[in-house]
């Protein structure tokens, strides 16, 4: 994002690691960083936590939020994956996160995939 002026068209703002993505606006988001880590599995087993991102302030439903850390940068884009389910739904996406999760596991390891 650095060089192409649109960094400091950015506004600051927290949104929390939850179980089912990066939840900021009502409306989830992710990333290979929140994958590569399981923040999401984290977040189950131990609770949300906050965590400080990046946003273009003229959107008022962003496509995408920017993970604010200096030591992620090709890691940090975050895409709308939805907006938040219904308890029953919400159980199913997790599980397919698991099970997503399980199988990228068995193929590759805790290598990263990119």
């Amino acid at each position: 994002m650095s060089g192409n002026g649109k960094q400091e068209q950015l506004k600051a703002a927290t949104a929390q690691i939850t179980p089912e993505g990066i939840l900021f606006r009502d409306r989830y988001y992710t990333c290979r960083l929140a994958l590569r880590y399981n923040w999401y599995e984290q977040a189950r087993v131990r609770g949300a936590w906050e965590i400080r991102i990046l946003f273009h302030p003229e959107d008022d439903q962003p496509e995408a939020v920017y993970i604010d850390s200096e030591h992620f940068e090709e890691e940090r884009v975050c895409q709308f994956i939805g907006i938040p389910m219904e308890p029953s739904e919400t159980a199913a996406y997790q599980a397919k996160l698991r099970k997503l999760g399980d199988e990228r596991r068995m193929l590759y390891g805790n290598r990263p995939l990119f």
